[in-house]
């Protein structure tokens, strides 16, 4: 049954609740709301110091890491012909030579690089705006405002976070997931039956709440002067406060920058939530201080306690609630979920399940939320059907097929796994997925000996293969691409 936390939270007289050091609950029961706590500016360490977005080979490092598996993209390929004197089809053969490919898009990289300083330097990044459109996620059965941006954008939010990666790993929370590197829904979902598996004591209880629109509602003056309290690069300042202005409002869903940012500006509550909740009791002339809740974890802005009472679980929410409120800015969505975490009593299962990151975890074991379930039921019936009936299974199907083995998997679903034959569907869709790789791997074969028998046909086959500053040799120099054999 769920129970929804009160507006109001009453305190008995001989118990003290103290948030930041600061007393919040008065003797006569009379809440006060919490208040961050008072650091003064010169004892708080700042980051980012030592590094300069208007280095070339810094840029380079991250324009790789961004072109990382985009390469098949239209636009990716317009970029790097705009920045090289080859068409798009002479870039496109570029890319699909998975072996020289690095050796002939470095220099082009390089070009960007260069421009991308030069930006940098002049103050005037020159970004096309962001175009917005509406998406239906099946996950959480919303429509998400989703941002799309221009390469030039996507690279630049690269810079801004491989600036701020130092001060990324020092705020972001231990079990703040979701958008980050090893910390998927898998990751969290493990860690939270770890928890309340090796931790029964002070995991008897959870709340479970959300954070209402909490891209949209960041404000954009309070993201910058957190930046600028942490930052000591006025360079890096200035870079992060043009993105944030890109933004129409908050902070944009699919962004890169917007992610990390977003993680950024909530570890200040969830610092809050694993170090400055407790209570205090005077006993015998003696104080002794209680933490309120024992585990915390935030999956972006879905927000999970643990605890062992629920009178302490309640009230932490509740302090929770305020301390986001008048800190950051945020509301938490009304009717949050206050519970008995799942346990078993007398051969009776009691108690609730927790619904995060798309998996229901018990204390001994993990499946799939509903909802997911069908959709992979749906799948798997339909994949199934063409592998008995011999038809070819299409490439998409196939990495979704894959994409629902490996939750599956990652649970305790045996008797899914064995009714629906996934073992057998993940065989042949990773057979599929390999001979459709062998397959492409020839195509691009056969056209870069086109192309490269093509260079040889006359005065037209060079003009058309070949740049401008190249088309009088009739061949590409290859010791100005550090030896690299020509793709075309």
């Amino acid at each position: 049954m769920t129970e929804t936390a009160p507006e109001h939270l009453n305190v008995e007289i001989t118990i003290g609740i103290v948030s930041s050091g600061l007393l919040v609950e008065s003797s006569s029961g009379v809440s006060r709301k919490p208040k961050a706590p008072e650091v003064r500016k010169e004892n708080m360490k700042r980051y980012c110091k030592n590094v300069d977005i208007k280095d070339v080979q810094f840029i380079e490092g991250c324009i790789l890491k961004w072109i990382k598996g985009k390469t098949k993209r239209e636009d990716v390929r317009k970029l790097l012909a705009n920045y090289s004197p080859y068409s798009k089809r002479q870039i496109e053969a570029i890319v699909e030579d998975t072996i020289n490919m690095y050796t002939w898009i470095n220099p082009i990289i390089h070009d960007i690089a260069v421009d991308v300083s030069n930006r940098i330097q002049n103050r005037k990044l020159d970004l096309p705006p962001i175009r917005y459109k509406m998406k239906y996620d099946d996950g959480s059965r919303k429509w998400r405002r989703i941002g799309i941006q221009k390469p030039m954008h996507q690279i630049m939010d690269y810079i801004a976070v491989g600036a701020c990666e130092e001060l990324f790993l020092a705020k972001i929370g231990r079990y703040q997931m979701a958008s980050l590197p090893g910390r998927g829904q898998e990751k969290g979902a493990t860690t939270i039956q770890r928890w309340i598996q090796t931790d029964e004591s002070h995991t008897r209880y959870y709340a479970q709440a959300d954070i209402k629109k909490c891209y949209p509602s960041i404000d954009h003056c309070k993201l910058k002067s957190v930046f600028a309290r942490d930052i000591k690069n006025p360079e890096l300042i200035w870079l992060i406060n043009e993105l944030i202005d890109c933004f129409d409002d908050g902070l944009s869903i699919g962004s890169y920058f917007s992610q990390w940012a977003c993680n950024y500006y909530l570890s200040s509550a969830y610092h809050y939530a694993t170090e400055n909740l407790y209570k205090i009791k005077s006993r015998r002339g003696k104080t002794e201080r209680t933490r309120l809740v024992y585990h915390v974890m935030f999956y972006m802005d879905d927000i999970l306690f643990l605890g062992s009472s629920k009178k302490d679980v309640e009230a932490a929410m509740n302090l929770f609630a305020m301390y986001i409120q008048d800190s950051l800015g945020l509301s938490i969505k009304p009717g949050w979920i206050l519970r008995n975490v799942d346990y078993i009593k007398n051969g009776t299962r009691r108690g609730s399940y927790i619904d995060m990151m798309g998996y229901r975890i018990y204390r001994d074991h993990i499946t799939i939320r509903r909802r997911t379930y069908k959709r992979i039921r749906r799948t798997m019936i339909r994949v199934y059907q063409k592998i008995t009936s011999g038809m070819v299974l299409l490439i998409e199907t196939a990495y979704r097929a894959l994409s629902y083995c490996a939750k599956v998997q990652h649970t305790d679903c045996a008797k899914i796994w064995k009714k629906y034959s996934i073992g057998k569907i993940k065989s042949f869709a990773c057979k599929a997925i390999s001979n459709h790789d062998k397959m492409v791997a020839e195509k691009r074969r056969r056209r870069l000996h086109e192309n490269r028998n093509s260079s040889f046909a006359g005065a037209a086959g060079r003009d058309y293969l070949q740049p401008a500053s190249q088309q009088d040799s009739g061949m590409l120099d290859p010791k100005e691409h550090q030896g690299g054999s020509c793709p075309f």
